[in-house]
């Protein structure tokens, strides 16, 4: 008997048979080609070959699975899923498999099975060859347990097979996005890389395709705002700004579908839409017209520290009726439409005056501003940068600010000038009695009782970073920020940024700002007619639907800021130094964070019973039986338990003897504590099983775990 237990508790490093051996992990983990395999983590373990998913309806969830090449190089892999079976019945349609692709060293392309990148596929001796697997839930699914296979097979090896549990909470997500988040697109890269044309030459055949990228955002949970010339047919008289001619024809016959929610399958409508009041609509650059004679155009980096631009020059007439008159057009159509409250506008141009601006542009911006608002007091006005640039030292000495030149806020005829600040996360305050120096700034967000507020790119420590050499959270921490800080919505400065030959090859990996600016791929490259999805997309959408659990919760009753602050344990807006280096205070263990979105769904079915709501039945160890010094790191993780609660654990052998006593606090009491083998005094336990027993907060509970060798 003693014998068969021993045998039932033996574990093995990964799922291997020859030279494939498998292993998995969820979606906020980046796999490089030679990482060690994982014998077990929050979804996956190895000595069973079982992958655990918790979801709600209408949720979508990422999974991979790895394959790796042992001794010898594997061909003709491919993997296929059948029906989840249980409570109901989840098809395998539901599922979207890819092939992870490299750029150097890091993995974010995920190329479709059946593009010219996908499988069957090769791996290499050694190496690791991540499968991404989307699964959407429906929102008809009934709630409940369910189970289904997914086969991976590869020439010459015996096909394996892995079992992937999936919970289904009784509660979705919802289809509407209680955080605005806005990408904007420049449209001409995708024409250009997709092998389309001119985009001045967009018609319904390339709109076909063109949608496909709005899909797949929305899919991923942002809206797709198209920067330049996507616009209406709007012809001015140069004597005196007039419009002589309007067409909105075309431009509504592509946004329609857009702004109505029937281009996507939710039936949910875009939230957001960047106003066409673009430099080329007026017929020549913005801030006057064609008219730059003895304008000097601000640069970045332009050689002077700090730099500066010349003087105030105003606006002619014509040009200023112009832009009034523009102002009211838009509004009064969107506004016929139903959809002036979607729009913002963003005074972007190529002469980066309104972006990040120099502040000796402070008097043309605040003259532009008022001129809109002149035309139209129904349009928001984005502005990138903070109100008071004191709030940020970077922002005096790099972009030259001083007294003289004014701020950005303040009431000019028609009212502010800004409506929407979305500051690059370092310049945000949050303690404003610091900056007031006798003029009061603008308070940021209106949960917060001020403005309107977004936050942009920073990168870490004040949020994730978003370029390809970051770690596997990067984007999801911007929704957990946002809901932290009550920010009113998050903006990235762009996802097509493809200004090289072929950004799966030869955007650079290394360094600040590697693949900064891509979140898309050209399909074309790889045979797909239409946008390819990136792993940086996907944090992004993991990130946003966590915000969704936060909404859910709180609308039940519930109050998930104490997991939140728990897993966000220090600053991140507005965070200008840090003590002893520059790393993020949030929890960097992306199980943790998966521990934290399964606490906050128990919120939302139980909120009464706060963080109880999440029962001790519900921790559990893993891997079990485990190893040490070869399972996990050596250690056993025992998981679940209840986040933002101290817990004492105590292991005990069969005897009842306490063996090692673990505190919860001691690993930050984000839900999960380590074992490493060994007792209080820092001897090797014995083999056999344990039980571990945990006291604290109004709860007790129990488990068993073994520990073999």
């Amino acid at each position: 008997m003693f014998k068969m237990v021993l045998a039932l508790l033996i574990i093995f490093a990964g799922y291997c048979n020859a030279s494939m051996t498998l292993w998995a992990t969820g979606e906020s983990t980046k796999v490089l080609k030679t990482d060690a395999v994982q014998s077990s983590n929050h979804f996956w373990n190895g000595s069973s070959n079982t992958i655990s998913l918790k979801a709600a309806k209408n949720e979508y969830i990422g999974f991979q699975i790895i394959v790796k090449a042992v001794g010898s190089g594997l061909t003709g892999v491919n993997l296929t899923a059948g029906n989840f079976t249980g409570a109901g019945v989840i098809t395998s349609g539901s599922f979207e498999i890819f092939k992870v692709l490299y750029v150097g060293t890091y993995p974010d392309p995920l190329a479709p099975f059946t593009s010219t990148q996908g499988a069957p596929f090769s791996v290499t001796a050694g190496n690791n060859q991540p499968v991404w697997i989307d699964l959407h839930i429906p929102a008809s699914a009934t709630a409940g347990s369910y189970s289904g296979t997914i086969t991976v097979s590869a020439t010459g090896e015996t096909a394996q097979t892995i079992t992937v549990n999936l919970d289904v909470y009784n509660f979705a997500i919802p289809a509407t996005k209680h955080l605005r988040a806005a990408i904007p697109t420049y449209g001409y890269d995708i024409y250009s890389k997709e092998g389309w044309g001119s985009i001045n030459s967009r018609n319904a055949s390339t709109w076909a395709n063109e949608i496909k990228y709005y899909q797949m955002a929305h899919n991923n949970k942002f809206d797709l705002v198209c920067e330049g010339p996507f616009k209406p047919a709007i012809t001015f008289n140069n004597g005196t700004g007039a419009i002589t001619a309007e067409d909105w024809t075309a431009f509504d016959s592509y946004i329609t579908s857009l702004m109505n929610g029937t281009a996507f399958a939710d039936g949910e409508p875009q939230a957001t839409w960047e106003a066409p009041i673009y430099d080329s609509t007026l017929g020549g650059g913005f801030p006057k017209g064609s008219d730059f004679a003895g304008f000097v155009a601000a640069v970045k980096n332009n050689g002077t520290s700090p730099m500066s631009v010349t003087t105030h020059q105003v606006c002619s007439a014509p040009y200023a009726a112009a832009v009034k008159n523009l102002a009211s057009a838009i509004a009064t159509h969107f506004d016929s439409k139903g959809w002036v409250s979607k729009l913002y506008c963003y005074m972007w141009n190529n002469k980066n005056i309104y972006d990040e601006p120099i502040a000796g542009f402070y008097p043309d911006i605040r003259e532009m501003y008022e001129l809109i608002h002149q035309g139209s007091n129904k349009l928001k006005i984005m502005q990138i940068g903070c109100p008071d640039p004191m709030w940020s030292p970077d922002y005096v000495s790099y972009y030259g600010w001083n007294a003289g030149n004014g701020f950005l806020y303040g009431t000019g005829t028609y009212g502010s000038y800004v409506d929407i600040w979305c500051p690059p996360p370092k310049a945000y305050a949050m303690d404003y009695t610091s900056y007031d120096s006798g003029i009061a700034p603008v308070k940021l967000g209106t949960k917060n009782g001020g403005k309107e507020s977004w936050f942009y790119q920073g990168g870490e420590p004040v949020n994730g970073d978003q370029t390809l050499n970051s770690t596997g959270l990067g984007f999801r921490t911007w929704p957990w920020i946002a809901w932290k800080y009550k920010t009113d919505g998050i903006f990235y400065w762009n996802c097509t940024n493809w200004d090289t030959a072929d950004p799966y090859t030869t955007q650079t990996d290394t360094g600040y700002g590697a693949g900064d600016g891509i979140m898309f791929y050209p399909g074309a490259t790889i045979g797909v007619t239409g946008p390819v999805s990136s792993i940086r997309m996907k944090q992004w959408r993991r990130g946003m639907q966590d915000y969704e659990y936060m909404w859910l919760a709180k609308q039940a009753g519930g109050n998930p800021d104490t997991i939140v602050n728990a897993i966000l344990y220090g600053k991140q807006l507005g965070e200008k130094a840090k003590a002893g280096g520059s790393s993020p205070e949030w929890n960097l263990t992306s199980d943790n964070w998966d521990i934290a979105k399964e606490q906050i769904a128990a919120l939302v079915s139980s909120p009464a019973t706060g963080s109880g709501a999440n029962p001790l039945s519900n921790v559990k160890a893993y891997p079990n039986p485990f190893r040490p010094l070869t399972a996990s790191g050596g250690k056993a993780k025992i998981a679940n338990l209840p986040i933002g609660t101290d817990y004492n654990i105590e292991v005990r052998n069969i005897s009842g003897a306490v063996v090692r006593t673990l505190k919860h606090s001691d690993f930050g009491n984000l839900g999960l504590v380590e074992w490493d083998g060994k007792d209080d005094s820092g001897a090797v336990a014995a083999r056999g099983v344990y039980f571990y027993v945990i006291t604290g907060g109004t709860q007790t509970g129990i488990g068993k775990i073994a520990l073999i060798r």
